[in-house]
């Protein structure tokens, strides 16, 4: 059974179609697991430097009072435990925030993709259909 160029056209683009839907499918999902569940998808940094106080100090450089007693031999003042820890609380849900809204764009990214991949399938798949 020979083909011809436009058989061979037709479904190579039914190839790369299929091969870009189930790609973006795979990213859309997993950000809808961003989406409904951002402590899963969150990166590691961010999730591990909010786990406590000790270290949300140790890479934010807001936890230092300003205002407080700088000495040349002591160390800077920290801010109370209680506002810290509310620092750390806000980060963290700011954190979320932008990891939900990152996958909801990701989201309409994929599909966007999948639409566009599902579209140029139906084509080039009636291409290769036998006209009666």
């Amino acid at each position: 059974m020979k083909k011809t160029v436009i058989e061979i056209y037709a479904l190579l683009v039914c190839f790369v179609s299929v091969v870009c839907f189930s790609i973006w499918l795979g990213i859309g999902m997993y950000s809808l697991i961003g989406v409904l569940s951002p402590e899963t998808t969150i990166d590691s940094w961010t999730y591990q430097r909010h786990q406590s106080n000790e270290k949300f100090i140790a890479v934010s450089p807001m936890t230092v009072n300003p205002f407080g007693k700088q000495g040349d031999m002591q160390k800077p003042e920290l801010i109370p435990e209680d506002t810290l820890t509310k620092n750390r609380l806000d980060s963290y849900a700011q954190a979320f925030k932008a990891e939900v809204r990152t996958n909801s764009q990701s989201i309409i990214r994929s599909v966007i993709v999948i639409v566009i991949s599902m579209l140029l399938f139906w084509i080039h798949w009636r291409l290769l259909k036998p006209r009666k």
